[in-house]
């Protein structure tokens, strides 16, 4: 996989915030432009402002109220080229680094340069996916097969995992595969599409093995902890080649280790690539169904985790396919993406009830990478313009 397009499939990602119901039409606030495909936004502690790296390795500081870039951090050569960063403590920022495969630590005040942290000596180096603040720790999987857990504070390691497989195409890591569990638990899906894979479990802690589950096609998104239960979106045998299904099993999983229940909504036939992260918030599931086979459409779906049944599903055919949704207390952002000339859109739904609220129109082609952001008001998302600028875009939501 090239550098380039590991980058970009590492910038998906989930954001969920809290704020009340929006019925309101929102009005744009500001729109930036930049030089190259945005990844997701991360928040600075305080919600005035929010980074952003660029799939060329810049990494941005950019004002949430005025859409002002007040830090830059751009690559120097084939060094420093950053990925999407994560905040430790309120005072350290962690960016990842694409040519050298590296963690860099800076003040997130100062921006002055903590520590870096490299693979063990002898090691392939591994690019550093799905970035994890857990405690006192930075955990990340890599595109070889280790996990690794270090000390923010020092960016030593406290521990590396056994390698998670032994094939090499079952031991490539999807974008973003990586999730911890409430009680501590380090999981990460392998694989590819087509290929069989593994979902593995760490302790948290010390790094020891807990639990390994063998999957007839790759694992796609990141596991999903729900109460107590966790979801893996993959392909287990017997079903049809490359549906898009999760799999429900008991969190931690039991003697068995067989799923419980799982939801299929439909097929993907002929579409690779990560999907959007699910999100569960109020005892609903949320996630993006590229093809609903039951109305023959994508759909974004609310899925209640106890009856196991589908709530409400809403019908859109140009649903973006790449970024995730964000979920607040009561509403649900969601991107339309443009393909074939169609104009595209940022669209609210009620959270209860699957209705749209309202949609924000973005003329021309577009494809949103990572998904939205909310803070102070305001709604911030990433779009990529079919032959045109590749832009942040602000929404004054009240």
């Amino acid at each position: 996989m090239n550098a380039v397009l590991v980058l970009l499939l590492s910038f998906l990602g989930l954001s969920v915030a809290l704020l009340q119901n929006v019925t309101s039409s929102p009005t744009l606030k500001w729109q930036k432009t930049f030089p190259s495909i945005l990844g997701p936004t991360v928040l600075s502690p305080s919600g005035s402002s929010l980074f952003v790296a660029d799939i060329k390795g810049s990494l941005y500081e950019v004002q949430i109220g005025s859409g002002l870039v007040t830090w830059t951090r751009s690559p120097d050569g084939a060094t420093n080229q950053s990925g999407t960063p994560v905040i430790w403590n309120s005072t350290l920022l962690v960016i990842p680094q694409l040519a050298d495969r590296t963690l860099v630590a800076l003040s997130l005040m100062s921006k002055q340069f903590i520590w870096q942290f490299e693979s063990p000596p002898g090691e392939i180096p591994s690019f550093p996916y799905a970035l994890h603040v857990w405690q006192d720790r930075i955990v990340f999987a890599g595109d070889y097969p280790y996990i690794y857990s270090i000390y923010a504070a020092t960016g030593t390691l406290a521990w590396q995992s056994s390698p998670l497989c032994s094939d090499s195409t079952e031991c490539q890591v999807q974008a973003d595969s990586l999730e911890i569990s409430p009680s501590g638990e380090v999981c990460v899906g392998t694989g590819v599409l087509g290929w069989p894979g593994w979902v593995t479990c760490f302790d948290g802690q010390n790094g020891t093995r807990t639990w390994q589950y063998s999957t007839w096609d790759g694992v796609q998104t990141a596991p999903l902890f729900a109460e107590n239960w966790m979801l893996i979106h993959t392909n287990i045998p017997q079903n049809d080649p490359n549906p898009d299904i999760f799999y429900a099993f008991t969190n931690p999983p039991d003697g068995s280790g067989d799923y419980k229940w799982f939801y299929e909504c439909g097929y993907i036939q002929g579409v690779v690539g990560s999907l959007p992260r699910m999100t569960f918030v109020n005892g609903l599931v949320y996630g993006i169904c590229r093809f609903d086979t039951k109305v023959g459409d994508a759909t974004v779906y609310a899925l209640n985790l106890t009856t196991h049944q589908v709530k409400w599903r809403w019908q859109n055919t140009y649903l973006d396919a790449y970024a995730s949704l964000l979920v607040t207390n009561g509403n649900v952002f969601v991107s339309q993406s443009s393909p074939e000339g169609v104009d595209g859109a940022m669209i609210a739904l009620d959270a209860l009830t699957g209705k749209q609220q309202w949609s924000f129109h973005i003329p021309g082609d577009f494809i949103g990478y990572g998904g939205p952001v909310l803070s102070q008001g305001t709604l911030v998302f990433s779009i990529v313009a079919e032959g045109g600028p590749m832009q942040l875009m602000a929404l004054n939501i009240t």
